[in-house]
């Protein structure tokens, strides 16, 4: 089955939104042919703003550029003939900048995001249909004890949750996260 990934890294971006800092990103759309041998059609929603040109092929993957400027968001479709979805991305295009402070490929830009209380409210109730009000309320409160009230919330890590080495990860300047133990130099 077809998925979305990173170029030239190859990482799968299937059924993700991803961040890209800038106005360009280059994606590449794995097993782009359905069963019949027939190219999937690449479509995006949002199309305002946001412009997709549809490139070579490398090994098994047709390549697609898309611009855009920040604050433009658009969902990225691979369907085939019948109209059926293989698969789907999300692409969200920010300004330009942040900062790297290791050597680890894994390692993503850190970035400050300062959401509101209100903002975190809504996000938890429209992606948790389960979560009351007071669950919202007593989570967006922890939120607000992780972040020093939001000042501290990076790359929408609203509760300051730590990864591995091994997965998609930011740090802060000087933290203990990047210590020789773990196999991290700083730069």
């Amino acid at each position: 089955m077809a998925h979305f990934h990173k170029m030239p890294n190859g990482l799968r971006i299937s059924t993700q939104t991803i961040t890209v800092p800038g106005s360009t990103i280059t994606i590449g759309l794995w097993g782009y042919l359905d069963f019949s041998r027939k190219e999937l059609f690449v479509d995006w929603c949002p199309q305002v703003g946001i412009n997709l040109v549809r490139k070579g092929i490398v090994g098994n993957s047709r390549l697609y550029e898309l611009k855009g400027s920040p604050g433009k968001k658009t969902r990225v479709e691979a369907l085939a003939s019948d109209g059926a979805e293989w698969d789907w991305c999300e692409i969200e295009f920010i300004a330009a900048g942040g900062k790297t402070y290791t050597s680890n490929p894994r390692e993503v830009l850190t970035r400050r995001t300062t959401p509101t209380p209100l903002d975190v409210v809504n996000m938890l109730l429209a992606s948790w249909s389960e979560l009351t009000a007071n669950g919202a309320r007593t989570l967006t409160a922890q939120f607000m004890a992780e972040t020093g009230g939001g000042r501290y919330c990076f790359n929408w890590n609203l509760g300051n949750v730590k990864s591995g080495p091994n997965e998609l990860h930011m740090y802060l300047h000087g933290v203990w996260e990047w210590t020789a133990r773990m196999g991290l130099r700083p730069r």
